[in-house]
């Protein structure tokens, strides 16, 4: 990585944040379609009419377009994998990109976003 080693621990423990939160995550999807009896396409049936009153495409448009876009991508409004998969990228791309600028300490580092070398 050509970081410290207390950088490199405070990598670890990003990674395994991001691993523990996208576990539950992926966990309490399980257990809403269990708990529902009902596959997506039902669920979407049955919860359609609800949405539809409280997501007005008038005034939250980008929020009705990204949604329809990811749920008709994924077939469902969560993909367990598809989180995890772009999720892993953004994090193990991140922990290796934050460089310090030369010369300076450790309070002088810049974050990947501000020095422009996020992916």
């Amino acid at each position: 990585m050509g970081r410290d080693d207390v950088d490199m621990d405070a990598a670890l423990a990003y990674l395994l944040a991001f691993v523990q939160a996208h576990a539950r995550s992926a966990a309490q999807a399980h257990a809403a379609r269990q708990d529902s009896a009902m596959d997506e396409e039902q669920w979407w049936a049955a919860n359609a009419p609800l949405l539809e009153k409280v997501l007005d495409p008038h005034a939250y448009p980008l929020a009705v377009r990204v949604g329809t876009a990811a749920g008709t991508a994924h077939g469902a409004a969560y993909s367990p994998e598809h989180a995890w998969d772009f999720g892993l990228g953004r994090v193990l791309s991140h922990t290796r990109c934050a460089p310090r600028r030369p010369g300076a300490g450790r309070e002088g580092r810049e974050d990947a976003v501000s020095a422009g070398v996020a992916g």
